[in-house]
């Protein structure tokens, strides 16, 4: 029950009261990976990487081998700029499960650092293992694909294509998002606006979605409110700009 209130917090734009809410979960009898992971996680988006790292090795204590652990960690590795750890976390996630997000986040991480070559390979397979899931029916990687054809293998066209059919069978904030940015990266700026929009009409406070909006503004022509909400997305996270995983 406190998982799903924190979730509503953090969607309504709360994220203190969501954090207050997982903290009651931590440190209890029958506390589980995922609670603090998830607590870590609202820590990471807030930019309090310090103690998203206590929250993410107090959950590898319990569960050291944790794939769900071990990427989250990696993450927060590479925001630091430990990218030789992160990698190395990284491929030990693809070692036991093998999934296109995987494969992308450590393509991201080598582009992050500047590795474009370094990549190509880990982009290539986070796009096949997406477009052969997708090909099978499962629509989880519509979201996934949206996302990688507007920042990691920019192809404006299929981005629009793929967040049009996520919106499909998910009206969420984050598939909202995904539609806007891929307005945004066809150069459809006003429509892009409308989407972010709604995308925010909940009072969401997430770095990402506010620069998503910020730029949008600026690019269609708003340059006051474009500041506005880049501001804002500084006050939520001071550390947007450091290296993130796509989810």
């Amino acid at each position: 029950m406190r998982a799903r209130l924190a979730h509503l917090a953090e969607l309504k734009g709360d994220n203190q009261k969501a954090i207050e809410l997982l903290r009651q979960n931590v440190g209890m009898p029958g506390e589980t990976v995922w609670q603090r992971v998830r607590l870590g996680e609202i820590y990471f988006r807030t930019g309090s990487v310090e103690k998203a790292a206590e929250q993410y090795e107090a959950a590898q204590k319990l569960q050291p081998e944790s794939y769900l652990v071990l990427e989250h960690l990696a993450e927060l590795r590479a925001a630091q700029g430990k990218f030789d750890e992160a990698t190395g976390l990284y491929q030990k996630v693809i070692a036991c499960v093998p999934r296109g997000e995987f494969y992308q986040a450590l393509g991201d991480v080598y582009e992050f650092m500047g590795k474009s070559a370094d990549a190509m390979p880990w982009y290539n397979r986070a796009r096949d293992a997406y477009l052969k899931s997708v090909g099978q029916g499962n629509a989880h990687y519509y979201h996934h694909l949206a996302g990688f054809y507007s920042d990691a293998q920019e192809n404006p066209a299929e981005a629009l294509r793929w967040a049009r059919k996520d919106l499909e069978v998910r009206r969420s904030v984050y598939a909202l998002d995904s539609l806007a940015w891929a307005l945004y990266k066809n150069c459809e700026h006003a429509r892009a606006v409308e989407e972010m929009t709604r995308a925010l009409a909940l009072g969401t406070q997430d770095a990402h979605l506010l620069f998503h909006v910020g730029m949008s503004h600026s690019r269609a022509g708003d340059l006051v409110r474009g500041r506005e909400f880049l501001k804002q997305a500084l006050m939520v996270n001071a550390r947007y700009n450091s290296f993130h995983v796509h989810r």
